[in-house]
């Protein structure tokens, strides 16, 4: 396929979304419940559970591309494989260095019992390593910027 053929179907794919998506919100936020102050407000927005379930599949279909596009550029270029595979393994090394650092402390209500919500280990630590390897990576963006900034002052 030629590259200006691939730019229109991406292009065509993205006004469908948008599209769609913009008619979705016009179907929730018109529901006639959502001016009803007399029911309580889950009540008021029966349709918003299908914005929830648009979220997901754009979601889903982020995830699918996000591994989809690196798995084409190793099969066009074999020897970049390793970057990525370099890349995998510093980011597995951040999520094993994160889960590692997570507390799983139960996280205390207002009373003197634990909340049950927050009190299971491992939901404690998953979320623990994510909010640390979010740390990590936002760090490291910012390096990142700072570090292009500098080198384009001396390569000019």
């Amino acid at each position: 396929m030629s590259n200006k053929l691939v730019a229109n179907l991406i292009k065509g794919f993205s006004w469908l979304l948008l599209g769609v998506s913009a008619i979705l919100l016009i179907f929730v936020f018109t529901d006639p419940l959502l001016g009803d102050e007399t029911r309580p407000l889950l009540e008021r927005a029966p349709r918003s559970e299908i914005l929830m379930f648009w979220a997901y599949f754009l979601f889903a279909l982020a995830c699918f591309f996000a591994a989809l596009f690196p798995l084409i550029g190793v099969v066009k270029n074999p020897k970049g494989a390793l970057k990525i595979l370099a890349i995998v393994a510093a980011m597995a090394a951040i999520a094993g260095i994160s889960y590692s650092m997570a507390d799983t402390t139960p996280i205390m209500g207002t009373s003197s019992t634990p909340n049950p919500d927050f009190s299971n280990p491992s939901v404690l630590s998953l979320s623990d390593m994510g909010l640390f390897t979010t740390y990590v990576l936002f760090g490291v963006a910012i390096a990142s910027v700072i570090f292009s900034s500098v080198k384009g002052l001396f390569t000019k």
